[in-house]
């Protein structure tokens, strides 16, 4: 069967317990199977190789691993030397004087009584 000039098979062999779903490589132009969770993670990690070279200071992001991957870090990795975990710790402001000067005033989105709307609220932290 072809499809968008791409011919699928028409039976597939996995003799090697390896794959949840088929995919179909540009590249090599050849049909494998593979694991829908290795697949995707393999994704995020390249994404975030790709698009996150250079983030801004007080920036929150997501990061793709559990707690417990990130604890199995060695010391010497960037996501630990360059990043504070957003986990709840107070951190003196004396050691982060430049993070702390951007933080001072955020603004979240809080939630309306209507679900649908959020509005901007003003979060002073220079006292702290």
């Amino acid at each position: 069967m072809t499809i968008n000039e791409i011919e699928f098979p028409s039976s597939i062999s996995v003799t090697d317990n390896k794959g949840d779903f088929l995919i179909h490589t540009e590249d090599s132009q050849k049909w494998s199977s593979d694991i829908l969770d290795d697949w995707l993670e393999n994704k995020i990690k390249q994404h975030f190789k790709d698009k996150y070279k250079s983030i801004p200071r007080g920036a929150i992001h997501w990061c793709y691993m559990s707690l417990d991957d990130y604890k199995d870090l060695p010391s010497d990795d960037p996501l630990k030397t360059n990043y504070l975990l957003c986990d709840g710790r107070k951190y003196k402001k004396t050691e982060y004087k430049e993070l702390s000067e951007i933080l001072k005033t955020v603004i979240r989105h809080k939630k309306n009584e209507n679900p649908y709307y959020y509005y901007p609220e003003k979060i002073d932290n220079s006292k702290d």
